[in-house]
């Protein structure tokens, strides 16, 4: 299923408005700390018919380069 299993904690996000409109987020970086470039199966990605990634900008172990390799 292309699914990975661990014992760490589920990501979260929590977004703060303001009055204004002004918004400030709180993330807790969960499980998504334990992906890295080496655990991605480029070929079940590269199958997909549609392919999400919800929240490059806050997955440390693909930051930068490796989220660009994973998205080309």
């Amino acid at each position: 299923s292309g699914l990975l299993r661990g014992d760490a904690n589920t990501s979260a996000t929590v977004v703060l408005s303001s009055a204004d409109g002004e918004r400030s987020f709180l993330h807790q970086v969960g499980s998504t700390a334990n992906i890295t470039e080496d655990r991605i199966d480029y070929d079940f990605i590269g199958r997909a018919k549609l392919f999400h990634w919800g929240g490059p900008s806050v997955t440390p172990g693909v930051d930068g380069a490796p989220m660009g390799r994973i998205m080309a």
